[in-house]
């Protein structure tokens, strides 16, 4: 069988060119320079999640103006809990406190209690508080004359208490 003949060069010719090749990637960025870069990144991240000013001063408001009443009017010591006490606290969290009291074991005792913390607010000008009765831990959400929530207070929740000393322990083991 004869060969084929070459191609003819009009077929060359008409031929688009191909796509140039793209550019080499650029060089690795070292691992140090990316550890660095990610460390920048949460820092930047972590200052956003900080608790606000105006949240230190909330929960201050509490610890020196609110606690003080309500452990004098019902003989109980008003404790923290959640992420405001375990370390966890940010940027638009609450203050969760609860107030420890003897022989108040019944959910009736707690929502009476909660009562007595709504009308002693009340009664102070404090602000507003509603009365969450239907939820399993009974809650009086305190709420400033502007209507802002400044806390929110249970009875007797021990869990929660504990729950959050063990949170925060767990948290104070990484030193990061």
């Amino acid at each position: 069988a004869p060969a084929a003949p070459p191609p003819s060069p009009l077929l060359w010719a008409s031929a688009p060119e191909p796509p140039p090749l793209p550019p080499p990637p650029p060089p690795p960025v070292p691992r140090r320079a990316k550890e660095m870069s990610l460390t920048e990144q949460l820092a930047e991240w972590d200052a956003h999640l900080l608790p606000t000013a105006a949240q230190w001063e909330q929960k201050e408001w509490v610890e020196c103006t609110l606690k003080p009443l309500l452990e004098r009017h019902t003989g109980g010591e008003l404790h923290y809990f959640g992420s405001c006490e375990n370390g966890f606290w940010t940027s638009g969290s609450d203050v969760d406190a609860c107030l420890v009291l003897r022989r108040c074991a019944q959910k009736q005792a707690w929502i009476t209690k909660l009562r007595l913390v709504q009308s002693l607010v009340e009664r102070d000008r404090f602000g507003t508080v509603q009365l969450v009765t239907a939820a399993r831990v009974p809650v009086a959400k305190v709420l400033c004359s502007a209507g802002d929530e400044l806390c929110d207070i249970s009875v007797n929740n021990v869990a929660a208490l504990e729950n959050s000393r063990f949170v925060g322990t767990l948290a104070n083991l990484d030193p990061r």
